[in-house]
This record gives C-alpha cells, structure tokens and sequence, in this order.
C-alpha cells in the first residue's frame, strides 16, 4: 500500500504560474520583493517585479509571441531573470532556461529539443547564441540582458508603453499547458527537457507554503542559479509567499557570510557542497549570523554529523528536502525541530511507494527498493522523447526516481543510495553518456566509459576510463578536449586513466560497477 504524508492535503490552484504569482504580488506595493548583491544590492520592489513582467508580457504579445511558444531565458541570477520568465509566462508561452556557461554545441543540443522561437540572453554569451540562431531554424528573434547597440534590450521592453499590450485573454489549462522545460539528465541517459505544467509549479509551492510556518518578513538569500529548477523555485516560493530574496551569482562562504550579517537573512535553502564548506570556514565567529533561523538542505546526501555542526554553529533548525526537477517536492521535513537523518513528512497530496528493485513488487515499512512518486508535482514528461518518459512514469501515474530508500514506521523517508547512473556535482546533474559521447569524438579514443567518484565536497566528481585508438594520446589531451567542449561543472576533476578495454554487458552496456571497482570506489 502506497505511503502518504500524515499532514492534510492542502487546495490546489487552477491558475496559471504567472497568475498565481501576480496573484500573490500585486497588493504588495513598495515592498521589497528582489535583491541583488553581485551588484551592490541593486533592488526592485513587488510593484516593479509586477509592472515590469507586464509590460514585458506586453512588448513579447506585441512581438508575436503566443500561446505554446517557447523562449530561452540563458543567463545568470539578475533582476532581470524573474521579470522576462513572468513576462514569458503570461503570453502563454513556454520558459527553457538555459545555462550560460554552456558551449555552442550544448545549447544547440537543448534547443533542438526544445525549438525556442525567442531567446533572452546575457550579452556576454551572446556570441555563442548567434551562431546556435545560424545552426537552428526555430530561434527568430534575440533580447539581450544588458547592453547592445544590435539587438532590443530588455531595459527597452519593460516600459510603461507596453502595459496596455499586456495579452488579458489567454487561456491556460493548468494540468495540461507546460510552463517551463529545465534541462536534467533523469535517471539515465542524455539530458532532456522536462515538461513542468503550470499546475506542477503552483502545486509544489502551495504544498510547501501552506505547511511551513512563515512569516512575510523573513528573507532568504540564494546562491543557486535561476536556469536550474532549485534556483527558479526557490524564486517563485519567496515571490509567492511576500518574502524578500537576495540573490548572488556564485557561492562563496564570505559573501554569504557577509548578505546573512548585512541584510538580516533568516532563511538559507542550500546544497550539501555549501554546507561541508561553511562548517570548515573558521570565520563565522567575526560575522553576526544571528538573524539566521533555518537551513533546508537538498540536492544529495549530507551525513548526520555536518547537519549536527551546522545546526550548532548557526544555531538553526535544520530541514532536510528531497525532490528532483521532474517532481519538485516529495518529502521535507516540516517539523520546527531539527531532523539530522531521513526526510521525515512526504508532501501533502503526494505518494510513495518502494518496490523491490529486481521484482518490481510492492514493498512494506522498512523495506529498501526503488522510491517511487505520484502527485499533482510529477513533470508530464520529456520533451520529444516519448520512450524515457516510459521508462519513468508508468501508466498509472507513478514516477520512478531512480533512487533507493525505505520508509520506516513512523512515515519517516529515508534516500541511503541511487540506482541512476547520472553523476552529482555539487547540485548539478552530470550525464555520464553525454560525457562519453564528447570523449568519443576526440579521434585518437577508442573507447571510453565515465563514473561519479565520491568526493567530501561535491559529493561525487566525473572520472573518465579511456581506452586509446594511438600511443600518443595523453591524458591531458583528453582534458583539454573537454574543456572545450562542455561547461565547468561537467569536467574530468574525479580524473583520467587509461585502460585495455571498457568493461560491458552481454548487450553492450557499461559495466559501471566494474568501473567503480577500478577506481576503488566500491
């Protein structure tokens, strides 16, 4: 029998994402709803968050852009970000977020699945995204955030002029119409784009909202990038809930030390990487960190011990999470007491299952198998790609998260293991197979397979085994091929070795296990 949360189910929404935010902002006024300390603490209130995703709808409604459309938003956390993916959103259209960092190749690789008509871009990937325009036949236009004498800026499509543009008859069906498609690896395989509905993103926030107690004066700061789902939730949840959020571009423990003292942060929704560090930073002591309440923490496995140093250091509550991209919420640990092991509640409105992981069948309190979930939150599924979406949700709803875990008597979830194969980099998803495909071009390799090895801080690090087609291939050659071709967060720091042959199965997949084996990992 599935396991449910032992909290009551909360009221779903009907509207849109963005009538649900403008819903929730409008009568805000002055407030401060947005701030950004990469650049001096720049702001915007929740009357301009409101006004100028608006009139950004309305200069895009004016522009072409209709329902089903989709746009790339491809840049780093700004107070521009929120304003053109609510803009987007409310002429019915479709958010891709990308990720700056990513090489013309990965872009184009997204954007074949994804087809944007528009794109947001930062002005410093510009030139990337104009040759991925002269490679693809989809993208139309380009709106650069920032300056440019080429192409429109944002700062000129968020005027005044446009608000009677503003598109007022757009019919959304919740359930059905996607909102956004963020990129992940799943359990396996290539990345994908994931096909979030509207009523995906509303449920998760009104499920977290309407069962954490909070207080319309606390204030967040977030690290995390608004192109990956942790970011942008984290975004619409504070926006949602009247809060203020400060933003910063990169994580560094004395600048989050410094925006916790400076602005009175009381909330930190982080990843277990940030954590390892703030407990080894001997310099707490020299800030004031008073004002911080609670950490929630996700995104991998953190052991009981730096939870227990941080709760001591910080004196805060410590609240595990767990969710993915295609389910943003599945447990979190609502209590007002610290939980230093498991997830404690699974969402309301939500279940959960664990099957045994060669049987497939149904398992009992304090059984380990495969998680699985079901609920309003369940991702509708992959972009184009009709077979992962099999693979992971079944006919009847249930959406395997290639994660092993059991729920014990007390309905308390525990994650102790992961069956996919994809690869945790701090908190971003690293696909093994797309690594291989890459290394595979390099015409001195021959073969090759890739692993995540365990590391302190990121919680696992990609390790290349390659087998070479010459003698003369070097180690560092493969690195540097690499390094040109995909993003920082996707490169060779768990190593490269040379190997004879690539261990594979009877039907010609990676042995992974035996791969580990080779790198001492198991």
């Amino acid at each position: 029998m599935p396991f449910r949360s032992h909290l009551p189910d909360v009221q779903l929404s009907e509207k849109s994402l963005s009538e649900f935010v403008f819903h929730q902002i409008k009568d805000l006024g002055d407030k401060i709803a947005l701030v950004d300390n990469s650049i001096g603490g720049k702001s915007l209130t929740f009357k301009q968050v409101y006004d100028q995703s608006r009139n950004c709808a309305g200069y895009l409604h004016k522009a072409g852009l209709g329902k089903g459309d989709v746009v790339g938003l491809c840049s780093l956390s700004s107070l521009k970000f929120p304003v053109a993916m609510l803009g987007i959103l409310a002429c019915g259209g479709v958010v891709t977020p990308c990720n700056p960092a990513y090489s013309e190749g990965e872009i184009l690789q997204q954007f074949q699945i994804s087809k944007p008509k528009m794109v947001f871009v930062h002005e410093d990937c510009l030139n990337a995204m104009k040759e991925v325009q002269r490679k693809t036949d989809s993208l139309e236009k380009m709106f650069i955030i920032g300056e440019s004498n080429e192409f429109t800026t944002m700062s000129e499509m968020i005027g005044d002029e446009y608000s009677e543009d503003f598109p007022k008859h757009i019919a959304i069906n919740a359930d059905k119409d996607v909102a956004i498609l963020p990129y992940s690896s799943g359990t396996t395989g290539l990345p994908k784009s994931v096909m979030l509905s509207h009523r995906n993103l509303t449920s998760s926030f009104l499920i977290f909202r309407d069962r954490v107690q909070h207080e319309t004066s606390d204030i967040s700061y977030s690290d995390r990038p608004m192109y990956h789902a942790g970011g942008f939730w984290e975004l619409i949840r504070s926006l949602s809930m009247g809060q203020k959020l400060v933003l910063e571009k990169e994580f560094d423990t004395k600048t989050m030390l410094r925006a916790i003292e400076k602005y009175k942060i009381t909330g930190l929704m982080t990843v277990p990487s940030i954590l390892i560090q703030l407990v080894n930073d001997d310099t707490i002591a020299n800030y004031d960190v008073t004002s911080l309440k609670l950490v929630a923490c996700g995104g991998a496995a953190l052991s009981q011990d730096i939870l227990k140093k941080i709760a001591q250091k910080f004196d805060v509550i410590i609240r595990p999470a767990y969710g993915m991209t295609e389910c943003p919420c599945i447990a979190f640990h609502f209590g007002e007491d610290s939980l230093f092991d498991g997830v404690r509640n699974i969402c309301p409105n939500t279940k959960v299952k664990i099957i045994d992981l060669l049987t497939g069948k149904e398992l009992s309190e304090n059984e380990t198998g495969e998680i699985l979930a079901q609920g309003p939150q369940v991702m509708k599924g992959y972009m184009g790609n009709p077979d992962a979406t099999a693979r992971t949700i079944t006919k009847d709803g249930w959406m395997h998260t290639g994660d092993i875990g059991y729920v014990d008597h007390g309905g308390i979830l525990y994650i102790i293991d992961r069956i996919k194969e994809v690869i945790k980099y701090k908190s971003f998803q690293v696909s093994p197979a797309e690594l291989e495909s890459v290394i595979l071009k390099h015409p001195k390799v021959e073969d090759v397979g890739v692993i995540g090895i365990s590391d302190t801080y990121a919680g696992e690090l990609p390790k290349a085994f390659v087998v070479k087609k010459v003698d003369n291939l070097t180690k560092d050659d493969v690195d540097a091929f690499v390094k040109g071709e995909l993003a920082d967060y996707k490169q060779l720091r768990g190593g490269i070795e040379f190997i004879k042959k690539i261990p594979k199965s009877a039907t010609g997949k990676i042995q992974r296990i035996e791969l580990k084996k080779m790198a001492g990992t198991k």
